[in-house]
């Protein structure tokens, strides 16, 4: 058992959650038995988080993401330019969703 919040459902709850593959299939105030039990005792279980900040676009970046929570990582800050090179080092193997956004001072500047 451990604290779910469920933005969508407004559920913040001490609750089990059944899993089959990789899909939820049962939040219950009841405890579950399964062939697997994860121990998650004043641990928070929720939707994985998404950085809107970021400057981690390398596989040491995303793995502290992962372990924080995060699945979806994106720069909407710093922007890049132009869009191909942005994470060329983990484009192959990412470990997260990424993505960053174009910004026209960047392209301006490169124009020149």
């Amino acid at each position: 058992m451990g604290r779910v919040i469920d933005p969508e459902s407004r559920l913040n709850a001490i609750r089990d959650v059944a899993i089959r593959g990789d899909m939820i299939v049962e939040i219950s105030e009841l405890p579950w038995r399964g062939k697997e039990t994860i121990d998650v005792t004043e641990k928070i279980v929720s939707p994985g988080f998404i950085d809107i900040h970021t400057r981690s676009p390398s596989q040491l970046g995303q793995y502290h993401q992962v372990m924080d929570g995060t699945t979806t990582a994106l720069e909407l800050e710093a922007v890049s330019y132009p869009i191909k090179e942005y994470g060329v080092d983990i484009r192959k193997q990412p470990l997260i969703n990424f993505g960053c956004s174009a910004g026209y001072i960047n392209r301006r500047i490169l124009q020149k």
